[in-house]
């Protein structure tokens, strides 16, 4: 079988799974974007993925934070056949626009994978803001052409050594990177974007006139804990798997206390696979707080924000991977006190 074929057909069972139970009607924990903020301190947007954008409400500035800010969406054939559109103005600017977001402080992609860091360097370069990058991530965006000759808006993290790092401490926002594990991503993963790989001083391959998906290497995934400091919340952001130590298992005391965590949905379900699956949920869930999975929308489906008023279910506008339907249902069925959904534009105030 052609080769790229075969891939297709991958990505189609990836999509659509197995089952015709295609309806995943969590709209009764969805976010009412209609809450009352008069006293709200901290507003939280979700755009899908695992794109979150956190503003504080108490200083003038607003100073703000955007994870990953993948909101272009390119669609399967491009990242499939083409290549990556990491400058498109446009629609960017149109999911921003959509979004309420007018302003941003410092951008952190989870990873260098595309999904996560295609639009942040774009984003950091349109708002002025600081760029959070490993080596791998600052390689890639400045050769997009952004942060070439200073690289004073461009803050380092994660050297090998180092397993956690504060990448920034004010009066409003603490916030620190912790090294991660990205998941098994077998086959498919492989081919569009690769793990474990990372670009050193002296690689030569040029995104400056854009790039096939599988360039985007991961590099070194982090997670992200926050401090809002006004409201004294506790948020916790995977984008892997945080890193344990057998035969414990003991996990991040960051993660563990926190008020809010945004839970990658494949993390949880190669967790659930792994010695430790009968304690992770059970472990992050003893001190009461509220859990909003993300990474379980179809990446390559552009945002529609006319799709994700109020009272609409999860399907009408961010469409789940057909890998994922599992683990949602059975994190939604045991979790329920815990689990919030949170539809694309939807918002959540503390």
């Amino acid at each position: 079988m052609n080769f790229r074929l075969y891939m297709i057909l991958l990505i189609a069972i990836q999509s659509f799974g197995c089952t015709k139970s295609d309806k995943i009607p969590f709209k009764s924990g969805v976010i009412d974007s209609d809450v009352e903020f008069s006293e709200a301190k901290l507003q939280i947007k979700y755009l899908g993925n695992t794109s979150i954008y956190l503003q504080d409400l108490t200083d003038a500035k607003k100073p703000s934070i955007f994870i990953d800010g993948f909101v272009s969406r390119p669609n399967a054939g491009a990242f499939i056949f083409g290549k990556l559109n990491h400058e498109n103005i446009d629609e960017v600017d149109k999911q921003l626009e959509d979004g309420g977001i007018d302003s941003v402080s410092i951008v952190i992609p989870l990873h260098s994978h595309f999904d996560h860091l295609l639009d942040a360097p774009l984003i950091a370069s349109l708002y002025k803001s600081k760029l959070v990058t490993t080596k791998t991530s600052k390689y890639i965006a400045k050769s997009m052409g952004y942060f070439v000759n200073d690289d004073t808006d461009i803050l380092l993290v994660l050297e090998d050594a180092i397993s956690s790092e504060i990448v920034l401490d004010n009066d409003i926002f603490t916030i620190v990177v912790e090294k991660a594990k990205h998941v098994d991503t077998g086959i498919l993963g492989d081919f569009f974007a690769p793990i474990g790989k990372r670009y050193g001083q002296d690689e030569v391959i040029s995104f400056e006139n854009h790039q096939i998906s599988r360039s985007y290497i991961e590099g070194q995934s982090i997670n992200v804990h926050i401090v809002h400091k006004p409201t004294q919340t506790s948020i916790y952001i995977l984008g892997g798997k945080p890193l344990i130590v057998p035969p414990n298992y003991l996990l991040p005391k960051s993660l563990l206390e926190s008020d809010l965590v945004f839970l990658s949905i494949p993390v949880l379900k190669e967790l659930n696979e792994e010695q430790h699956k009968n304690s992770f949920m059970d472990s992050i869930t003893e001190i009461p707080k509220t859990i909003v999975p993300t990474h379980w929308d179809k990446f390559y489906r552009k945002l529609d924000k006319s799709k994700c008023q109020k009272g609409l279910d999860l399907n009408k506008c961010l469409k789940p991977m057909g890998t994922s339907k599992p683990t949602m249902r059975k994190l939604d069925k045991d979790y329920s006190k815990n689990v919030v959904w949170m539809t694309a534009f939807s918002q959540m105030y503390f």
